[in-house]
């Protein structure tokens, strides 16, 4: 049995560190200027046009850590070829024997990337961000990284002892850690609450908080319905 499958991988690092230099090199510019020049609405306009210019230059920069990529699987393994998007040259190819992997984990972003995280059975982890644009149920109703790899990992599994076999795991958010750290960033937002009520403290950082906590407790959701579904299926 084989399959390619072809579709883009995403560099969601070296994304964050074009963005986070990007905004180091910005702030220290704005404020050497304010000093400099003693006027403290440099500081006012500079950062107000900071936090708006991602909006002018965050498409390129997804461009630039986006790459073809062109996924083989057979029954001993499965290979990521990677090439460049617009010349189409080959950058990198990387490959894994199935029983080299211990345990795997695939969830899913609101912006539709599917993350293939693989640990390894000699201790390593290696991730994959891919832009397959499916969400969970697309991606579970249609040929997919999602079900060809899920299909692959079952097949390997289907004639293995226990020990041999590639073990689906949930991640942080859906395990006893991951909920006590929820439960802890609640009682943080409620005392933040009380101290609001008490003018302690000012809303933006409650807001914040609230924001953080609604998109974990979303992802968590998610993530379980993936794990559930996943297990379900794919009996592993």
């Amino acid at each position: 049995m084989s399959k390619q499958y072809k579709t883009e991988i995403y560099n969601a690092w070296g994304a964050f560190l074009i963005v986070l230099v990007f905004f180091v090199i910005g702030f220290a510019t704005i404020f050497w200027s304010a000093l400099t020049f003693d006027n403290d609405l440099i500081v006012a306009v500079g950062i107000t046009l900071l936090f708006l210019s991602p909006i002018l230059f965050v498409k390129k920069v997804k461009q630039w850590n986006t790459k073809k990529a062109i996924l083989e699987f057979n029954d001993e393994g499965f290979s990521i070829i990677i090439r460049s998007l617009r010349k189409d040259s080959l950058l990198k190819e990387r490959q894994y024997k199935w029983r080299e992997i211990g345990q795997y984990k695939i969830y899913f972003t609101p912006s539709k990337l599917t993350y293939l995280d693989i640990y390894l059975r000699n201790g390593s982890c290696k991730e994959f961000g891919f832009r397959d644009n499916k969400d969970f149920e697309e991606s579970n109703k249609e040929e997919s990284i999602f079900s060809i790899f899920n299909t692959f990992v079952k097949a390997y599994n289907s004639d293995k002892e226990s020990e041999n076999k590639i073990v689906l795991t949930g991640g942080f958010l859906v395990s006893k850690k991951g909920l006590i750290l929820l439960v802890l960033i609640g009682i943080l937002i409620l005392i933040d609450s009380i101290l609001l009520i008490k003018r302690l403290t000012s809303y933006p950082f409650l807001l914040i908080g609230v924001s953080i906590f609604i998109s974990l407790l979303i992802k968590r959701h998610i993530d379980n319905k993936v794990l559930k579904t996943m297990s379900a299926n794919s009996n592993v």
